[in-house]
């Protein structure tokens, strides 16, 4: 296990130390407007009846949008769950500028018991600086801040899902002092939309710290993301836990002339500090295929490093519409 705990650490100083020296190439070809838009403006070109929807439903005052995700699930051997399929997400979201600053966004998923993500008011007085207010994520993890239809993977890695503040009713603002330079922070209530007495995220105290470096430079993808947690639970007698998780991501877009292909390579740790539990390490292969500027294909084969006999491996899929 220590072979491995270094072993990962490793990997997330290497990329790091690859990703920061790059970051200023990234940002520039970014502000210049060669990124993912241009490709997606080009894509488009050949796709008429997308263009005829976006220019009935799309301005800047008024943008609807949707999101359909169906998701397949196998493992030889499962110790929890079921093989199958399931709807992933099935979502709606509005939103627009209005006069004078103002902004709103609205987004529902009717996949949820509860369908209501997003209910947020914006307000942009100047270019440099912003504010927002209502329910929307929280502003830590570059990760969990991407949009669900730009994840890499069938699911984001677990440190996100075990100690990462989701949406909460809160405000925050953001400052741009400099081009590439962002301050932003906030106040929430800290557990959802509600706080209830019994809910586990109003007893006791929660640290979290993460740091993370991404960059896109031509056809390569790099990240890394660590996050540590000191979740003080004391009246529930469990002590002071303090899990800590990290993932670096390798990617590559295949040189094709057709629809756009990528491959990648992730390796996913975290530890939970609580009880017996030992953490996971996943070492996890994907491949990606847009067969439309709209339609992307996804297919991973999970191995898990501390067990990975052929029984436990995973080979996860999803088809999904984002428009």
């Amino acid at each position: 296990m220590r072979t491995l705990t270094r072993f990962s650490t490793a990997l997330f100083a290497l990329a790091l130390t690859l990703a920061l020296p790059l970051a200023p190439h990234a940002a520039a070809q970014s502000a210049s407007g060669n990124g993912g838009s241009g490709d997606e403006a080009e894509e488009s070109v050949e796709e008429p009846l997308l263009n005829d929807l976006n220019n009935a439903l799309k301005n800047k005052y008024f943008s609807l949008g949707a999101l359909v995700q169906g998701v397949a699930d196998f493992q030889p051997e499962r110790p929890n769950g079921v093989n199958g399929f399931q709807l992933a997400k099935a979502r709606l979201k509005a939103g627009g500028t209005l006069d004078g600053g103002w902004g709103y966004k609205l987004q529902t998923d009717f996949s949820r018991q509860i369908a209501l993500l997003d209910a947020v008011v914006n307000y942009e007085p100047t270019d440099g600086f912003g504010g927002s207010a209502g329910l929307f994520k929280a502003p830590f993890s570059y990760e969990y801040l991407v949009s669900a239809p730009d994840v890499k993977f069938v699911g984001r890695p677990q440190v996100i899902g075990a100690l990462v503040p989701r949406r909460h009713v809160g405000i925050s603002a953001a400052v741009s002092p400099t081009p590439g330079v962002t301050l932003q922070g906030g106040i929430f209530n800290g557990n959802g939309r509600t706080a209830p007495p019994a809910d586990v995220e109003a007893v006791g105290s929660k640290l979290l710290l993460g740091a993370d470096a991404h960059v896109d430079r031509g056809a390569w993808l790099l990240g890394a993301e660590a996050i540590y947690g000191r979740i003080d639970r004391s009246d529930d007698g469990s002590g002071a836990p303090q899990p800590f998780g990290h993932y670096v991501t390798l990617g590559y877009d295949l040189p094709t002339s057709g629809a756009r292909q990528q491959v990648l390579l992730r390796w996913d740790a975290f530890t939970s500090d609580l009880g017996e539990a030992p953490g996971s390490d996943l070492l996890i292969a994907g491949y990606n295929l847009w067969p439309t500027s709209v339609v992307q294909v996804q297919f991973n084969y999970v191995v898990p490093a501390r067990d990975a006999a052929f029984d436990n491996h995973r080979l996860r899929a999803d088809v999904q519409l984002s428009w």
